[in-house]
């Protein structure tokens, strides 16, 4: 990908894409359902505009709960031919009906096309007048291309689903997350910011209570020689040395521990969103203690019985050794947990 001029915006983004709305044919709204600053640290966000701009004759801009009017040129969303939403969090669907309302945006007259992980469950996306397809962006978007951006071209191929028709669909998966579109991301030129580097797409385990693990059937992982051209690119163009690793179960990735050296050896600072207690974790926790990491974070879920039914089977007995393990480490002072409550069978012995 080519890297000019116009790629960048260092007054408050890097990497803001500008085109002049003359110049092109179709005119795209990406819009993530929440607020500006959590748009930075969604991938999948990024990667859909990313993508769309990558061609010529398509006008891809930002929108988010914060504005009804575009980030690149302050248009207003309703002026634009099809609107395209990244969910990841179902507790986004009110930010996302009261952005439809504020924008005065007519769903029967400009299509809205939502993807993500919570497309699983499409009922309330539905009832709410929208379009929705549960393939990555990677393999949808070059198909909405070719169909000039036709929606209805998509369900009649059975890769989305109507909102008057409840048709059954196909998931198209991503082969590779090793391109471009992950590697070149809009952030703020100033401030507390993260790089995003996905480690890991979907996960092997077939945890009960986690749609992600059970509705992906493919797993693909980043490899050292790929996270280093990222590395390499990061350093020339972003001022920040924080990464933020984008995985839901980081050691099934083969070259993990390579790739947290290559981040050290270069000067990042870096987190992993949770650890199992189950997997082995040394040389991450050595890691996040060298670059000062200060919190490691597990997901015990419940009590070991209930931990069990729900697909996860370390015992408590390996939480309590783990904890005991961090005491060597001189920076790592917190552990943060994921726990949660509600779920069929437990009792108050659980609690």
């Amino acid at each position: 990908m080519a890297l000019t001029n116009k790629w960048l915006s260092m007054t408050k983004e890097i990497f803001m894409v500008r085109k002049n709305p003359m110049d092109v044919k179709y005119k795209i709204a990406v819009l993530f359902p929440s607020l500006r600053r959590v748009s930075y640290r969604t991938l999948g966000y990024q990667i859909v505009y990313r993508m769309l701009n990558s061609y010529r004759d398509v006008l891809a801009e930002r929108f988010t709960y914060d504005s009804v009017y575009s980030i690149e040129s302050n248009t207003p969303l309703k002026e634009f031919d099809l609107v395209l939403i990244s969910s990841n969090f179902e507790m986004n669907y009110p930010y996302l009906a009261q952005i439809i309302r504020r924008s005065r945006i007519d769903p029967k007259r400009t299509k809205i096309l939502v993807g993500g992980i919570t497309t699983f469950n499409p009922g309330p996306l539905l009832g709410m007048g929208l379009y929705v397809t549960p393939s990555d962006a990677e393999r949808i978007i070059p198909i909405l291309y070719e169909t000039s951006f036709d929606v209805d071209a998509l369900v009649d191929e059975g890769l989305a689903i109507s909102p008057d028709i409840m048709n059954k669909v196909k998931v198209l998966e991503a082969e590779s997350i090793e391109h471009d579109y992950s590697r070149v991301q809009v952030l703020p030129a100033s401030g507390k910011v993260k790089i995003l580097l996905e480690l890991t797409r979907g996960c092997p385990f077939r945890c009960r209570f986690c749609m992600y693990g059970n509705v992906r059937r493919k797993l693909l992982y980043k490899s050292i020689d790929s996270t280093m051209e990222d590395i390499s690119f990061w350093k020339r163009y972003y001022p920040t040395r924080n990464v933020e690793i984008i995985s839901s179960e980081p050691f099934s990735n083969p070259h993990v521990d390579e790739i947290v050296d290559c981040l050290m050896r270069e000067g990042f600072y870096f987190s992993f969103p949770s650890i199992r207690v189950d997997r082995n974790y040394e040389h991450a926790l050595e890691a996040l203690d060298y670059v000062k990491n200060r919190t490691v974070t597990i997901a015990p879920e419940h009590s070991e019985r209930i931990r069990r039914l729900l697909g996860k089977t370390f015992t408590n007995d390996e939480i309590i050794e783990f904890g005991k393990r961090l005491r060597k480490y001189k920076n790592i002072n917190k552990i943060k947990l994921y726990l949660m409550t509600g779920i069929v069978g437990e009792d108050t012995n659980d609690l």
